[in-house]
């Protein structure tokens, strides 16, 4: 993979990992944003217990490498690492629930527990996604395995419908990442 793509994996873990911090997606962004590099030279970051793999594009790793030293109160340290035999499952919960419909505010609100009222608000906003388009209001179809991202709240993938409740309510699955 690393002779046809020109992204570099840099893993980047705690200098002493007994007294670092527990660090989050967002810590780690905030420390790559703070470097002042562009956001489309990077791509995902994939945080596994105390370490991250970040993905970025093979002329700016180096940089990140060289100057990437601390993400929140952590001393951090970063190397290049093969992308062969690379894997990661993220870490991932089950949410059941009933809504009237299948609609983006109503499991949106069931998912992340907010209410419809302030999910209203986050789609005329322009900050909820499905399968990576921008959801501009509630008539977006959802399918079983569509994917749903919610700028500041996460994303979870739609599961499907588990049948009826006895008033009549639509019973629903859905996966959220954590």
């Amino acid at each position: 993979m690393e002779d046809i793509f020109p992204i570099m994996a840099l893993l980047v873990r705690p200098v002493n990992a007994r007294f670092a911090g527990r660090l989050s997606h967002r810590d780690y962004l905030g420390a790559l944003m703070n470097l002042g590099i562009d956001r489309s030279k990077t791509g995902d970051i994939a945080v596994q217990g105390q370490e991250a793999v970040v993905f970025a594009a093979d002329s700016i790793a180096g940089y990140l490498c060289d100057h990437l030293q601390d993400v929140g109160r952590t001393r951090v340290t970063c190397e290049s690492v093969s992308l062969r035999g690379f894997s990661y499952r993220p870490a991932v919960t089950t949410v059941r629930g009933t809504v009237a419909s299948v609609r983006p505010d109503a499991l949106i609100s069931l998912v992340f527990d907010v209410p419809r009222s302030q999910v209203k608000g986050m789609l005329e906003g322009g900050r909820v996604f499905v399968d990576g388009r921008l959801a501009g209001g509630n008539g977006v179809h959802l399918q079983p395995g569509s994917l749903i991202s919610v700028r500041g709240l996460g994303r979870f993938r739609y599961l499907g419908e588990n049948g009826n409740s006895k008033k009549g309510r639509i019973i629903v699955e859905a996966e959220k990442y954590i």
